[in-house]
């Protein structure tokens, strides 16, 4: 259990962050670009924090589970387990396929150039 709040972390960095102006201007995106970026966004980070709550409890169901004495206490247990570390590998997935469509769809450069628009005004 000791080990469930690294495991977090080390999950929650893989979290798509927010842009940053910087000190140069560029022309901003547009609008239906930054909202298109930021849902991705938000859908990627979600995905992110799933998975890495869904692995935990799977983590946490494993050890429960070899702890108890009941043969069918264990199977259920057992089961609630694999089915949300199954559930954490398909987030997983997910967190992937969002990351993806961030990179092709250039949003870091959108998000930045938004940033950068905002910024200026």
């Amino acid at each position: 259990m000791r080990y469930c709040h690294i495991l977090v972390i080390l999950l929650a960095t893989g979290c798509i962050p927010a842009a940053y102006p910087k000190a140069f201007t560029v022309t901003a995106a547009t609008p239906t670009e930054v909202a298109s970026c930021k849902n991705t966004q938000s859908w990627h980070n979600a995905w992110v924090v799933l998975g890495a709550v869904l692995g935990a409890a799977s983590g946490a169901g494993g050890g429960i589970t070899s702890q108890l004495t009941d043969t069918g206490q264990k199977l259920g247990v057992g089961i609630a387990a694999a089915s949300s570390g199954a559930l954490a590998a398909l987030a997983t997935a997910f967190a992937g396929v969002t990351a993806g469509t961030f990179s092709e769809n250039n949003c870091p450069t959108v998000l930045q150039q938004a940033a950068n628009a905002t910024q200026a005004h």
